[in-house]
């Protein structure tokens, strides 16, 4: 981004990172976006405005699949596409990872407590979207549920300036998908599928599972492999399950992961060495000699 932000500095073209440095450029010295600003603008407009989105539809995908009856259901009556997709956003789990940060500017009374001025609070949304006291049944995935009050996009003056366009996006996507993929399946089972831990994962572009090709094989061969994951240092992140799913899974109740195969065939080995070098945590090592 540091690069595109230069390049459209040195040539302005329509787009709009142009038009900010092109604007920014003709106020007072002291009123300027700096390449910090600027670089910190380009960021989040592509994170806000294309990651979020892409990595939704995928998990969209993903929930509705989870149960078969969800995806006959939009079969049946595809008016429920604009409920449906309300209902996942405040169905998402892995919403906010831990929260969103806020700071108060007054004194707050929440659940008995008084919190003073300048306190640094976490909002849980996936909570909040989980709240019983607003939701029946909220643990459950009703794609006829309205109102549905959610706050996946905030509320006031944080409520998401994108939310009409990413909301269009879903309904499309999703219309599209059952137009012309009416039965789609997923490639993992139904409760790895349904599982929602941590922030959203990023898939390796080649897919999941093993890549060994004929020349790495044969090098191989003979060389046995021992894995071994440190808890301790496991983020419950995922990625390794994504990767080589015949190896890795997460523990249900806290996210870590666990082995399936501490010593994996060799057509796994690429997948695992892929897995542990992109660990977050580098919580995964190797013993394979090599």
């Amino acid at each position: 981004m540091s690069d595109l932000v230069a390049a459209k500095r040195a040539a302005p073209g329509e787009d709009l990172l142009s038009m900010l440095i092109v604007e920014s450029a003709a106020l007072p010295e002291s009123e300027r976006l700096t390449h910090s600003e600027l670089l910190a603008t380009g960021m989040g407009l592509l994170v806000a405005g294309h990651e979020t989105t892409a990595n939704m539809i995928g998990k969209m995908a993903a929930l509705l699949l989870a149960d078969r009856g969800r995806w006959e259901q939009l079969l049946a009556d595809p008016s429920l596409v604009r409920t449906a997709v309300e209902e996942v956003l405040r169905f998402d789990a892995n919403l906010g990872g831990f929260g969103m940060r806020r700071f108060l500017s007054a004194e707050v009374e929440l659940g008995g407590e008084l919190l003073p001025s300048g306190t640094t609070v976490l909002c849980g949304m996936s909570a909040a979207n989980r709240d019983e006291r607003v939701f029946t049944a909220a643990d459950e995935m009703d794609l006829t549920r309205s109102p549905n009050p959610h706050l996946t996009f905030g509320a006031g003056p944080h409520s998401c300036l994108g939310q009409a366009l990413a909301r269009t996006e879903l309904q499309v996507v999703l219309e599209v998908l059952l137009r012309k993929l009416p039965a789609p399946r997923t490639r993992r089972p139904r409760r790895r599928v349904a599982q929602g831990r941590g922030p959203p994962r990023r898939r390796p572009e080649r897919g999941p599972g093993p890549l060994v090709t004929p020349t790495n094989q044969a090098a191989e061969e003979g060389v046995p492999m021992k894995v071994h994951v440190d808890e301790a240092k496991c983020c419950g992140a995922g990625q390794c399950v994504l990767i080589a799913p015949e190896v890795f899974d997460q523990r249900d109740e806290d996210g870590i992961v666990a082995l399936l195969e501490p010593t994996p065939d060799l057509p796994h080995h690429a997948a695992v060495r892929e897995a542990a070098a992109v660990c977050p945590a580098s919580a995964i090592t190797l013993d394979d000699n090599r």
